[in-house]
């Protein structure tokens, strides 16, 4: 018998090549859809709009950089999970992945030019974007985007994880989904990225003006983490302990690979 589909949207810079690597250990790859541009069986969005209900029906998980519109073509019983991140530290590291592994150093732009100056889409309330499944123009997101995010996340979603409370989130994605609790080594970890104190105070204001529904959608995914995890008793703090201690003794046996 089919179980319901779960669907990761990965968020960039949330932690998600970690979490991805997590759920594909999980699965045999035949019963994973993957819809990344850098995987070698890349397979996109065109392609995923025309599986049958019956090709739906023998996946346990689709994921990529995906928004909530993908509600619209898969199962109505499929099951959602995602991670978000502050706004301010998630746009300062995909500004900072972007302008050191794309450009040379006299190529790269300050981050007002960036983000306002090329109308970057992943820098403007991305994250109510993907939960939403609305995608307009640069600088014309909405409340009504937010409060769509909201809904979804609260009807839709089993789990809204948090990158800078990554362990907790996965201990609930576990519970939720009945994966087997993994180790793991932090993926795709971004090095040499300055701290937030370190920028300039007009800087910080642009990546706050273009991204205050986000800041909004974190606060209400704080809260929402914070009930999750009180409703799992005192036992659940216990369980955390163990599994961070034993995961931070795996970690140190594999070297990191380059992230958040």
């Amino acid at each position: 018998m089919s179980q319901s589909p779960t669907i990761f949207l990965h968020v960039p810079k949330t932690a998600g090549t970690t979490l991805r690597e997590i759920i594909n250990r999980q699965f045999r790859p035949d019963l994973v859809y993957a819809v990344y541009n850098t995987d070698p069986a890349f397979r996109g969005l065109d392609d995923l709009k025309q599986l049958t209900p019956e090709q739906w029906g023998g996946l346990r998980v689709v994921l990529g950089h995906l928004d909530y519109g993908v509600a619209a073509w898969a199962p109505p019983e499929s099951r959602f999970v995602t991670l978000l991140r502050e706004p301010q530290d998630r746009v300062i590291s995909l500004y900072h992945h972007q302008m050191t592994l794309y450009r040379s150093p006299e190529q790269r732009l300050t981050i007002p030019d960036h983000i306002v100056g090329r109308k970057m889409i992943q820098c403007d309330n991305h994250q109510t974007r993907i939960l939403s499944g609305e995608n307009p123009d640069f600088g014309e997101c909405r409340q009504s985007m937010l409060d769509q995010a909201i809904e979804n996340m609260e009807t839709r979603f089993d789990v809204v994880g948090l990158t800078e409370r990554f362990d907790e989130s996965l201990l609930l994605m576990c519970a939720a989904f009945e994966w087997v609790i993994p180790f793991y080594a932090e993926e795709n970890v971004s090095l040499g990225r300055p701290p937030r104190d370190q920028l300039d105070g007009a800087d910080l204001e642009v990546i706050a003006e273009y991204n205050q529904l986000d800041t909004q959608l974190y606060q209400y995914a704080v809260q929402r983490l914070d009930r999750e995890i009180g409703d799992r008793g005192d036992d659940f703090a216990d369980e955390l302990q163990q599994f961070t201690d034993k995961n931070r003794s795996y970690a140190a046996l594999l070297r990191p690979k380059v992230c958040w």
